[in-house]
């Protein structure tokens, strides 16, 4: 797609309160966007009749669509926004925006399941009172202007005996900060309130620790802390052979390394065809990732829907065939975005990156719990892979891309 000399056609069904026919979808499944083939300049544009389908859910066998995301059915179905046609910029003039005022049955299902379960979620998170009980607790303070050592201050004031702790200061994609605090008490702690650990006027997520490694890693990578640790304490663990692989971009080097792993070496004599062709994907997938992104250079009609899509709270679906320029029309909406193909790439996820695509991947694998991870934008979210956890902050826009 490096230019665009035929036209493309995109269809988005958009949750934005601007189209009227229709309420608005789920709150974590932002406007689906669908690029489809070149379309004759001397032929008036239609709105496909078939149905968007999910990156999030496989097709059934069945005539009812069921969502791996949410496995339960609901018989009501909302209906969804309409779909709008726009044209990319080319070299004659944009076609002229069609509108459909019946949403596919197939797609009120979708929404209507996800929307009752995104509420019976709100429901509960809002009503359930936090029973918390532990030694070790790992908290979150979204945007929060103070400093660590005010925060240290504040939960002194309130009693709190941190016998070791780890404050630190992350600075977010969209410049603002928030306070991620590891603490250790000298005895174990039961907390019913859901303000216990409220501080300087502050509201933020708590949790119990259950993995104290993993967090000090995660708080201390930007070097912007205050501790009582020893540097022994904070000692990171080093990475193991798979990932070491896991971040080669080069088939040679990783092959030496599957030969200095006592398990690895013996699946590769078992099945070196097999070992090496899985490397390869990895290898040629970490190329793709590196490249510097050429996408910024192509102009598009930018819709009004995306124009307006609030990245904080909402997560983005670009739907359309293959070659029809989904993943550079989502490159176009970052300066450093990270491309993901295969979830270990989760991995290589830096401060500097503003934004994730999740380019044609499949969820079918995944449990419900980690496909609202995926989506959950208002808190930080640790996805498991192989061998290891990656972490996704809150409020780091992304996008999802399917055919």
């Amino acid at each position: 797609m490096s230019n665009f000399n035929k036209r493309a056609r995109y269809t988005i069904y958009s949750s934005s309160s601007s189209v009227s026919l229709s309420p608005p979808v789920s709150p974590l499944i932002s406007p689906s966007v669908s690029l489809s083939p070149p379309v004759s300049p001397l032929i008036s544009p239609s709105v496909s009749s078939s149905p968007p389908v999910s990156p999030l859910i496989s097709p059934s066998v069945s005539s009812q669509l069921v969502s791996p995301l949410i496995s339960p059915s609901v018989s009501s179905s909302p209906p969804v926004s309409p779909p709008i046609t726009l044209t990319p910029e080319c070299n004659s003039p944009p076609l002229s925006p069609t509108f459909s005022s019946s949403p596919p049955a197939e797609q009120q299902t979708e929404a209507a399941v996800i929307d009752h379960f995104l509420a019976l979620d709100s429901i509960e998170s809002q009503s359930a009172p936090l029973r918390l009980s532990a030694m070790q607790f790992y908290l979150t303070y979204p945007k929060m202007p103070n400093t660590c050592t005010e925060v240290f201050d504040a939960l002194k004031d309130k009693g709190l005996s941190l016998v070791k702790y780890v404050i630190a200061r992350e600075l977010h994609a969209d410049k603002t900060a928030h306070i991620h605090v590891y603490f250790k008490s000298h005895k174990k702690l039961s907390v019913k309130k859901s303000d216990y650990f409220d501080i300087l006027k502050r509201h933020g997520n708590y949790q119990t620790c259950r993995s104290p490694a993993h967090v000090i890693r995660y708080v201390t990578k930007g070097n912007k802390f205050i501790t009582n640790m020893t540097d022994r304490e904070l000692s990171i663990k080093p990475k193991s052979v798979p990932e070491l692989i896991m971040e080669q971009n080069d088939l040679n080097a990783a092959i030496d390394l599957v030969k200095t792993d006592a398990g690895l070496r013996r699946d590769f004599v078992r099945n070196s065809v097999l070992v090496t062709r899985s490397i390869s994907r990895i290898v040629n997938t970490n190329i793709q990732s590196s490249r510097p992104s050429t996408s910024r250079e192509l102009k598009f009609i930018m819709p009004e829907i995306v124009s307006k899509w609030d990245r904080s709270k909402t997560c983005l679906w670009l739907r359309g065939r293959t070659d029809t320029g989904k993943t550079s029309f989502a490159k176009s909406l970052f300066k450093k975005p990270l491309i993901v193909r295969l979830i270990e790439t989760l991995q290589k996820l830096e401060p500097s990156h503003d934004g994730i695509i999740f380019d044609d991947m499949k969820f079918s694998g995944f449990g419900k719990e980690a496909q609202i991870h995926l989506l959950d934008l208002e808190n930080d979210s640790d996805i498991n892979v192989k061998h290891n956890f990656a972490n996704i902050p809150w409020g780091l826009p992304r996008v999802f891309t399917s055919n």
